[in-house]
């Protein structure tokens, strides 16, 4: 284990020590780091889910996670709707069928990063999540993580104006140089 990773941990949990306990979900956006955390019990009680996508490519759909979004994700990845299924919703399983006082969202400063955590913060608003919501934001080549609690205020908004319709539109643009359309 990265020692650096263990003292900010030791840190965060010295500042927020109810963030490592029961009824606390953390959710990871890099496999390798939801893999030392969850082996290590880096999170105390807590569980544990990963974010194994990629928002910033392919098109979306308004809604997030629904049947919807996951076959238009999954034909889009040309990946089969069970094998999205199991890549992406499961690992998420915690999210979906299990209650919490608190989120605490890891995630990097990239596009990648950041497209991910606005399409979760857009889910937690679109299904009036009521517990408190922490951002543990991170530059990957150094791990100082900056801790914030976050609003659910106008995450559906901004997803539909940063990745849904931004990504209708450029599906459009790109679709009509297309020779044939």
């Amino acid at each position: 284990m990265n020692i650096s990773r263990k003292l900010e941990i030791e840190k965060l949990q010295n500042e927020n020590r109810e963030l490592f306990d029961h009824n606390v979900l953390h959710i990871l956006n890099f496999q390798i780091l939801y893999e030392e955390f969850k082996e290590n019990k880096l999170m105390g009680e807590a569980d544990y889910a990963l974010f194994n996508e990629a928002m910033c490519v392919h098109p979306v759909t308004e809604k997030v996670f629904d049947k919807h979004f996951i076959h238009t994700r999954a034909a889009r990845h040309g990946e089969s709707t069970e094998n999205y299924i199991q890549k992406v919703i499961h690992p998420l399983d915690y999210l979906f069928n299990k209650e919490h006082k608190y989120i605490v969202l890891w995630f990097g400063e990239d596009m990648f990063c950041q497209m991910n955590l606005l399409t979760l913060l857009a889910f937690l608003k679109q299904t009036e999540y009521q517990g408190n919501v922490f951002l543990n934001s991170f530059r990957e080549d150094e791990f100082k993580v900056q801790q914030t609690k976050l609003e659910l205020s106008e995450y559906t908004s901004a997803y539909k104006r940063c990745i849904y319709s931004s990504q209708k539109d450029l599906c459009k643009a790109v679709s009509s140089h297309v020779p044939g359309n």
